[in-house]
This record gives structure tokens, sequence and C-alpha cells, in this order.
């Protein structure tokens, strides 16, 4: 049992160093919170015309996309 325990935690310390799980989250998971964030972001900025502000937002909207089609 102690066997196995061990190497459950060194495959769970692996993946969370690989990025593949933060805080017990699954990466995908993760990705599109920051995404749903961001386009909160996104709307407010373009709301006040800060264009720039929303370029920037929506340029890493686009790469988190990206990440998120190759998971």
């Amino acid at each position: 049992m102690e066997n196995i325990a061990n190497l459950v935690v060194q495959k769970l310390v692996k993946l969370q160093q690989d990025g593949e799980i933060y805080l017990g989250l699954a990466q995908e998971e993760v990705l599109l919170a920051e995404i749903a964030r961001l386009t909160t972001l996104l709307s407010m900025y373009e709301e006040r015309e800060q264009y720039e502000a929303a370029a920037i937002i929506h340029n890493k909207i686009k790469n988190l996309e990206s990440k998120l089609k190759n998971i």
C-alpha cells in the first residue's frame, strides 16, 4: 500500500511540475477560467473605448485559446 501511495504522489508531483495540474484543477479548467476573466476585461475596455488595452487582452485570449486547442 505504501509503495502505491508513493507512486501516486510521485505522479502527481510530476504532473504539477509539467503544468498539467494546478491546485487540483486540470489545466483545461484553469485556461477556461482565465479566458472567462479576460473576456470580462475585454468587454470593460471596449465599453470604456480603451482600445489599446482591449487589443492586448484580445491577444492574450487568442494565445490561451491556442493552448486550449493543443491540450
